[in-house]
Order: structure tokens, then sequence, then C-alpha cells
């Protein structure tokens, strides 16, 4: 649910919608849900018909999920590292962008803190709700009226 409500803050907030092609946001997230379209999506990014192979975005978001799926805890460390360094890597290129914000902040909430890999929460935490306050302001970002 939480993805959702930030999936829909994302296609309000940020003028242009997500990615286009076959690997978007909405399908990292619906991904990230269900196991089933987990492997779709790992399909997707294996077989290279991801959109964008510059940006290691979306890479990371792969090895995120990998690091939730695997099996033995040492691939799984691993993965999320991998997954942190490219996410890292992500914003890094492209500050700006809230998608790799989003998906750095996905991937660092899920993780244990001991890990040390979730030092970026507070940051990005911060930098999509100063965006949404300030599409709110813009009367960019409409809210749906509660039915009474």
């Amino acid at each position: 649910m939480r993805a959702l409500l930030w999936l829909s803050f994302l296609s309000c907030a940020w003028g242009a919608g997500p990615t286009k092609g076959p690997l978007t946001l909405e399908a990292y997230f619906e991904a990230a849900q269900h196991p089933f379209t987990a492997s779709h999506f790992q399909a997707i990014f294996g077989e290279g018909r991801h959109s964008e192979p510059s940006n290691p975005g979306f890479a990371g978001a792969y090895l995120g999920l990998l690091a939730r799926d695997g099996r033995s805890p040492l691939s799984r460390l691993e993965n999320a590292k991998a997954a942190s360094a490219l996410l890292n890597q992500a914003v890094a290129r492209d500050g700006s962008d809230p998608r790799w914000r989003l998906l750095r902040l996905t991937l660092e909430t899920e993780m244990p803190g001991w890990l040390g890999l979730s030092s970026h929460v507070q940051e990005d935490r911060a930098f999509l709700n100063s965006l949404l306050s300030k599409r709110r302001n813009e009367g960019r970002l409409q809210t749906v009226p509660s039915s009474s």
C-alpha cells in the first residue's frame, strides 16, 4: 500500500510519468508485492529489454529484488550491497529525479540497520516530502475530496 501511494505521488508530482517501456516504476512496485511478477521483472531485466541501460537505477532495483528473494544469506547480502551501490550511483548521476530517490528509499527502509546500508533514508524522505509539498503549493498535486 505504501508503495502505491508513493507511485501515485510520483505520477502526480513529477510532470512526466515513469519511464516508458517494459521496465517502469509500476513494474518494479508490482514485482515488489508479488513473487511471480518479481520473476517476470527479473526476466525482463536479464534479457536486456529494459528501457534505460545507461542508468544503474533499475539495475539496483533488480538486485534489490534478488536480495529479497535470495535463498542463501550470503547471496542476499551481496545483492543488497550491490543494489545499494547501484542506487547510490543513480542518485549521484541525477539527484533531482525522484524515481531513483524513491527506489533507494524503498530498498534502504527494508534493510536491517546493522548492515549499515540505510544511511540515506532521512535524506531521501526529506527530498520526496519537499517535492510533494512544493507540487502541492504549486497546485499541480490535487487531493481527492473525502466522501462523507
